[in-house]
């Protein structure tokens, strides 16, 4: 299946309209704005935990420790979108699924390519961002976890495309297409687990508890 200019076209317009959806939807659940303090009185990670920029390691130049903190502060803004796009790519391919129709299944492996550009940019950042904080505590762990999950859907999302782009090239392959549709489960999964420990350290641990 080659792109074109009418199928681009159709595409981009498919995947505007289920990013609204998906965006509609996030309003709707947004959570309302939080002080300073987590539910259940429990101070916010952001304030206390995290401490600020670390002490630059031996033989670090400290404007080395400036500018990767500095990075790491544009991971908030950056890390939508890869799960936007991998909950989009997902959407699109189950109803190519159900509908049968290509435009859907075109639509999910153009969504996947920019997966795979945001999610290049994301970890990376959020390295930065981990590197230039100071979490303790079980605030250390759900660090650990957010950090390896993060990195993981990466690899998985660039598993997922591969996997996409083959089972263009082998059509004949319908094992290539099982294995493409579960990895993107799987991502769409890693991903949301990723993004529930990210959102825990800066709500708070007793967020949903409290």
């Amino acid at each position: 299946m080659k792109f074109t200019k009418k199928s681009v076209g159709r595409s981009a317009a498919v995947f505007s309209v289920l990013i609204l959806v998906l965006g509609l939807a996030a309003l709707a659940c947004a959570a309302p704005e939080t002080t300073d303090r987590a539910p259940g009185g429990d101070v916010a990670p952001l304030a206390p935990v995290a401490a600020g920029v670390q002490e630059p390691a031996v033989g670090t130049p400290l404007s080395m420790a400036r500018a990767i903190d500095f990075a790491g502060k544009f991971h908030p803004m950056v890390l939508h979108f890869p799960i936007a796009l991998i909950l989009t790519a997902l959407l699109a391919e189950m109803l190519a699924l159900v509908s049968g129709k290509p435009i859907f299944s075109q639509t999910a492996r153009l969504t996947l390519i920019l997966a795979v550009l945001s999610v290049a940019v994301a970890v990376p950042l959020g390295w930065a961002a981990a590197v230039s904080k100071e979490y303790v505590d079980d605030y250390a762990r759900m660090l650990w976890w957010h950090r390896w999950m993060g990195t993981a859907t990466g690899i998985l999302v660039l598993m997922v495309a591969c996997l996409s782009e083959l089972s263009q090239l082998r059509r004949e392959r319908t094992s290539l297409r099982m294995a493409y549709r579960a990895g993107l489960v799987l991502a769409a999964g890693s991903v949301a687990v990723a993004g529930h420990c990210g959102a825990l350290l800066v709500y708070g641990l007793g967020y949903f508890s409290n």
